[in-house]
């Protein structure tokens, strides 16, 4: 559904319409670092890319009160603002719940790939051609990346993506991987019907070793999920994977940008060309049942955050962290 917002730039120009699509979304509760249980919202997502959007979250939250009286969630994965966004807000018209405000990286491509590695800084320029160099060394010389894109196509990913992604930390320890549902199966296989997903897949020997997944919307391809087997941690497979997902974009030619999504990592940074301050964003139809999810959320948060500043102040955060690392790239069960 589209909404048009009656918000005059300057006189002339007027805000392009926020797009919204239904979606299902979750909020996961975890305790340093373990998830442990979701809550799942049945509602709309804002679909308008970053750079999209130009009313300000006020004006936008504005339009979310009004859809709250039809939907009971409404969920803004990126909105851009212009300082940090508090935790909560709560009024009579809506729970707001802002999961993090943090920088939000993509890149634009103009022109080749040669002429987008010219743009990056020197440093980063410098530190993804140091570990490209160190990569073939270990891994037969060469560099095997394959791109995924048909319906055929996108079983076979599948079928080689979600193991190696339940090695990952994200998948073992986050419990952040590619989806073991039929309800993901399904959104898979329908960007493939459409045309927008983009899968790709490192190989080592013909072992898959690093994945990323993404879907198009328009001329923006969007990064869902990425990860490598932790065994080749020493080889820097998810900058080499970043690296080549680029060039095959590039050399492809439909899109011209390509989005990181917020929060930090270092492909981001070392990739990115641009980045704005963004807030991710929970809004739901002010009941005590929300409320109480929420402030539950809030609570576990806390006490994990608590949790690790204690174990901080004692010296033992770091190598409570290393454990969990460990653990988690340990053998699969």
């Amino acid at each position: 559904m589209t909404l048009e917002l009656a918000t005059d730039l300057g006189g002339e120009e007027r805000a392009p319409a926020l797009e919204w699509i239904p979606a299902r979304r979750s909020l996961r509760f975890a305790f340093a670092g373990y998830s442990f249980h979701e809550t799942w919202f049945e509602g709309l997502e804002l679909l308008n890319h970053i750079t999209q959007i130009k009313t300000s979250l006020d004006e936008t939250t504005a339009a979310i009160a009004s859809l709250l009286q039809h939907y009971s969630t409404i969920f803004v994965p990126s909105h851009p603002v212009e300082s940090p966004v508090m935790p909560l807000k709560i009024t009579r018209q809506f729970i707001g719940y802002t999961m993090q405000t943090s920088n939000h990286y993509y890149l634009k491509l103009e022109g080749s790939f040669e002429t987008y590695l010219r743009r990056l800084p020197r440093s980063h320029r410098h530190e993804i051609q140091r570990k490209l160099r160190r990569y073939p060394e270990a891994s037969g010389g060469m560099i095997d990346l394959r791109r995924y894109s048909t319906p055929e196509e996108a079983a076979r990913f599948y079928e080689l993506a979600r193991p190696l992604s339940a090695k990952t930390y994200q998948g073992r320890l986050l419990g952040l991987g590619l989806p073991d549902t039929e309800a993901f199966r399904g959104e898979l296989r329908k960007h493939a019907e459409g045309g927008t997903l983009r899968g790709y897949l490192l190989f080592d020997r013909e072992k898959p070793i690093a994945f990323g997944y993404c879907t198009g919307l328009g001329r923006c391809l969007r990064f869902g999920f990425t990860g490598y087997d932790p065994a080749f941690a020493a080889r820097s497979p998810g900058i080499v994977l970043v690296h080549e997902m680029v060039r095959s974009i590039a050399t492809e030619g439909r899109f011209t940008v390509v989005d990181f999504g917020p929060g930090e990592a270092q492909y981001k940074r070392l990739f990115a060309t641009t980045s704005r301050l963004c807030a991710t964003s929970f809004f739901f139809r002010p009941t005590p049942l929300h409320a109480a999810i929420v402030l539950a959320h809030r609570a576990c948060i806390a006490s994990s955050e608590g949790c690790g500043a204690a174990a901080q102040r004692l010296g033992v955060k770091e190598k409570l962290k290393r454990r969990l690392r460990a653990r988690a790239a340990g053998p699969a069960p």
